[in-house]
């Protein structure tokens, strides 16, 4: 099934079942829905072996630079004296630039390239008020699912545009709130064990990538209905 298909058929029942069940349990409900705006930082790790000398030359994909990223979240769920537990789903775009440096080589086998994803991701949230202004947040992520919607062609670069990797990720952070509105600053972690890279289906770790990572922070302006 095509993977956009998949993100508008996630988010048509998503913000249904917000709207629905926010009527259902409007004296318990909690539904939040904000605009953000995310700086992260991606790494990936590559290993070369040498079939000759079976020497194994390890290699750090590490972010050169980030744009800031934009995106829309919404969470739903009920209300029980301190807390709000519920569900969180978003859509994400990011871009950055990433530098490849095979480590103790020399300054010329360094390379950048860049990329741009369109991550979809949801989860369990937990809210916890802690006095009347003040909010800590915490979320499991179990479903992770970025697509390459832009790539620099460079033989250096894991992905062409097109691909797609799936994971799973958490996220912890803090807000403030007041009148129906919040500001909240979460940072959010995300690891990719699967997907397609170079249009080839491939799990992680295999032989030549043991991890794909990316992480930062999102900083929310809401408004609670």
């Amino acid at each position: 099934m095509d993977f956009s298909k998949n993100n508008l058929r996630f988010f048509s029942l998503f913000f249904l079942n917000l709207f629905f069940l926010s009527n259902a349990f409007a004296g318990i409900a909690m539904l939040e829905l904000a605009p953000f705006v995310s700086l992260t930082r991606a790494s990936v790790t590559e290993t070369h072996t040498n079939s000759t000398t079976n020497a194994t030359t390890e290699v750090n994909h590490n972010t050169f630079f980030t744009d800031p990223g934009i995106g829309f979240e919404g969470r739903l769920g009920f209300n029980i004296a301190m807390f709000s537990f519920g569900a969180v789903g978003a859509i994400n775009w990011e871009s950055s630039r990433i530098k490849y440096q095979p480590k103790n080589q020399s300054i010329i086998t360094m390379d950048t390239y860049s990329n741009t994803h369109k991550r979809v991701f949801a989860g369990p949230t937990v809210i916890l008020h802690v006095i009347k202004t003040v909010r800590v947040i915490a979320e499991y992520l179990p479903y992770v699912h970025d697509k390459l919607t832009y790539t620099k062609i460079r033989s250096s670069n894991p992905f062409t545009e097109g691909d797609r990797i799936e994971g799973s990720g958490w996220g912890a952070g803090v807000g403030v709130e007041a009148l129906q509105t919040y500001i909240d600053v979460v940072y959010r972690s995300f690891e990719y064990n699967k997907g397609t890279i170079r249009s080839a289906e491939t799990n992680l770790p295999n032989t030549k990538y043991s991890t794909f990572e990316r992480s930062g922070l999102f900083v929310s302006f809401g408004i609670s209905l």
